[in-house]
């Protein structure tokens, strides 16, 4: 999903919570993003380019398979969010799907998720297509917990 269809979902989500009488807003929501942090913009916008238009690729696959199986419910619903994601560019993926940025940028856009979304907390997914290099990812999860999750505690 995007940004904007996972604020649907959760506010569904919460209302139906509060509509079945639990205290709060939903307990804990946990999301997975991907996420890649490097030194500079530059550098995080261009270094998971190849792996997370790979990612997406597959999930555009899957997406596709599952909408041919038997058993699916094809709707208007699912056939749209399929054609969103088989239109979708890398420039639209670093828009609406990822987190990558220097460390000042994740932090920037961790916050507005927390905002947007009312999410406790998010899972990293830091090499999703698994094709960056182990020093890449060593060195993301590095920016990670030294840079960003300091802003967070």
């Amino acid at each position: 999903m995007d940004i904007e269809e996972l604020k649907t979902n959760l506010q569904e989500y919460k209302d139906e919570w509060r509509s079945a009488g639990h205290p709060g807003d939903g307990g804990d929501i946990n999301v997975r993003v991907p996420m890649y942090i490097a030194p500079s913009e530059s550098e995080a916008i261009e270094e998971p380019k190849d792996s997370i238009e790979a990612f997406f690729s597959r999930q555009r696959e899957l997406f596709e398979y599952s909408l041919g199986r038997q058993g699916v419910e094809v709707s208007e619903k699912r056939q749209a969010r399929y054609e969103k994601l088989a239109n979708s560019t890398y420039e639209d993926l670093l828009e609406t799907r990822v987190i990558f940025g220097s460390p000042e940028q994740v932090i920037d856009r961790l916050h507005e998720f927390q905002d947007m979304l009312g999410i406790t907390g998010i899972t990293a997914e830091l090499n999703p297509g698994g094709f960056l290099p182990k020093q890449a990812v060593q060195r993301s999860l590095a920016l990670l917990t030294q840079e960003v999750m300091p802003e967070f505690k």
